[in-house]
């Protein structure tokens, strides 16, 4: 019976989880994505699930710190117009 409720638990977050209007992830401990829902990866510019295992911080890598590619448009947005103040 916990197997079946913790199915249904799933299924239900996401369900929430792929029904929200704004982009949500979930990170382990380590800091790798678990969790992204559609919303996400689209303003992110990803496919679906090409984010699960990533660290987070490749969405953000200006914030901090970090220089990559800029393949996100919203991370090249951020880069672009410094920081918010």
């Amino acid at each position: 019976m916990s197997q079946g409720r913790s199915a249904f638990s799933d299924a239900a977050s996401r369900a929430v989880l792929d029904s929200a209007p704004e982009g949500i992830l979930v990170a382990n401990r380590e800091a790798r994505i678990v969790l992204v829902n559609a919303q996400t990866e689209d303003l992110f510019g990803y496919g679906p699930d090409e984010l699960l295992g990533v660290h987070f911080e490749v969405l953000l890598p200006n914030y901090f710190g970090r220089n990559t590619s800029g393949r996100s448009p919203v991370t090249r947005a951020l880069r672009d117009s410094g920081p918010a103040g």
